[in-house]
């Protein structure tokens, strides 16, 4: 998200999906679907046959998360549930990229907290369980610089009414058959 947004303020990107929030003073927005969090742990993982997993259980685990300058919203909450269950977050490994970090833990260099959408990733050697309450439920949006017409703002406006009524669980798939066009 904070690269986009800097490419949405250089003219780079005429529009982007990111997880809010953003500057609504600099930037139309239109909700897209909401997105509960899920851990994901090596299916060999102590944790592992657990039906779901509190913040608490993964004290001092150690743990794969997207660059704290990447999604620092999102790492922030996380880090706050952590400090809410009076758990230690042990951050082993920072990752820029989905793939590497569900790899890592599929390796069993540590456990994870992502997206409930990143479940559709079906990868050997690693688990997705529900995090027991409270969890973080974080919003994706297609976003566009206030003012920007043409065709930026046709597109704009076919993604929010085309994806109004989409629930999570078809959203992903449904994105990336538009983003293959």
């Amino acid at each position: 998200t904070p690269r986009q947004i800097d490419k949405l303020r250089r003219g780079e990107l005429d529009l982007g999906f990111v997880w809010l929030p953003v500057p609504s003073d600099e930037f139309d927005i239109q909700e897209l679907v909401k997105e509960p969090f899920i851990a994901v742990l090596p299916s060999n993982h102590r944790l592992a046959s657990a039906s779901a997993i509190s913040i608490k259980d993964l004290s001092q685990e150690p743990m794969v998360t997207f660059p704290r300058d990447q999604g620092i919203a999102s790492f922030q909450r996380i880090e706050q549930l952590f400090l809410i269950a009076g758990a230690e977050m042990n951050v082993a490994y920072e990752l820029e990229v989905l793939h590497s970090l569900i790899n890592f833990v599929a390796m069993g260099c540590g456990c994870s907290i992502v997206p409930d959408y990143v479940r559709r990733l079906h990868v050997d050697g690693i688990v997705y369980r529900p995090i027991i309450p409270p969890t973080i439920v974080e919003t994706l949006a297609v976003i566009k610089t206030k003012g920007c017409g043409g065709l930026t703002d046709a597109f704009y406006q076919f993604v929010a009414e085309s994806l109004a009524d989409y629930d999570s669980e078809h959203f992903p798939h449904f994105t990336t058959e538009i983003l293959r066009r």
